[in-house]
């Protein structure tokens, strides 16, 4: 069973342990993932580095979606009476890596 591993998702490196729920950028409407950009595991100790990536690949759990926080951009231009505000509000997926046997 794994310990922990280090692996690529939507271009950042995340650290994740079996049945534990993390967020990660959107990645669409899917009830699955496959992560096959794995950098490291470790299992009892023995740390396995990929070259740059492992052969192994992780399975997920979708968890379901969230919303992040809200963001409130303002523009202003002086002396021409001119101000605009922009929300922005990123979305996020939560994963849990499946427990491996």
């Amino acid at each position: 069973m794994i310990d922990y591993a280090i692996c690529q998702i939507a271009g950042k490196q995340f650290v994740v342990k079996p049945g534990e729920e993390f967020s990660v950028p959107y990645l669409g409407e899917i009830s699955a993932f496959e992560c096959d950009k794995v950098l490291l595991t470790s299992e009892k100790n023995k740390i396995t580095l990929g070259a740059p990536f492992l052969k192994e690949k992780l399975k997920f759990e979708v968890m379901g979606e969230k919303s992040g926080n809200k963001l409130r951009v303002a523009f202003y231009k002086p002396k021409a009476n001119h101000r605009k505000a922009v929300g922005h509000r990123s979305q996020f997926t939560k994963i849990k890596l499946a427990k491996t046997a």
